[in-house]
């Protein structure tokens, strides 16, 4: 089983809880699903892949620009396509455009297209570093 596969798959299964808040108009509202299960699923993938993020120099972090470009990459692939298949894994949630309610086909496929566009914006900046 590929390291993404088995990252999605455990992630799946071990999801944080959702709490609610009485906001103040006086009904309960849950937090945000996405928030929780967008940081669960890149710590178990940094986990499960033994990705070690800390040891990277100083000069070699990602830049401010770097940073807002992945974020909105995720924002475009994983949290704008609503779920094709349903799957109710928590009583709370049911919103199609939440992470836990997709299967983890289609979970593969935006977090696949997410590295493959992460991937191509290094191999860039890569070369824009070689030609400094």
């Amino acid at each position: 089983m590929s390291c993404l596969k088995e990252s999605i798959s455990q992630a799946m299964t071990t999801l944080p809880t959702i709490y609610t808040r009485t906001g103040s108009d006086g009904a309960e509202h849950p937090e945000d699903s996405n928030l929780k299960d967008v940081n669960h699923l890149a710590e178990t993938i940094r986990k499960v892949c033994n990705l070690n993020v800390d040891d990277l120099p100083l000069d070699k972090s990602l830049s401010k620009e770097q940073v807002v470009e992945i974020v909105e990459l995720v924002e475009e692939e994983l949290l704008s396509h609503p779920s094709v298949k349903h799957v109710k894994r928590d009583i709370l949630i049911s919103d199609p455009l939440a992470i836990r309610v997709k299967d983890e086909n289609q979970l593969m496929e935006e977090l696949s297209k997410i590295a493959e566009e992460v991937l191509k914006n290094i191999h860039r900046l890569v070369l824009q570093l070689k030609r400094q």
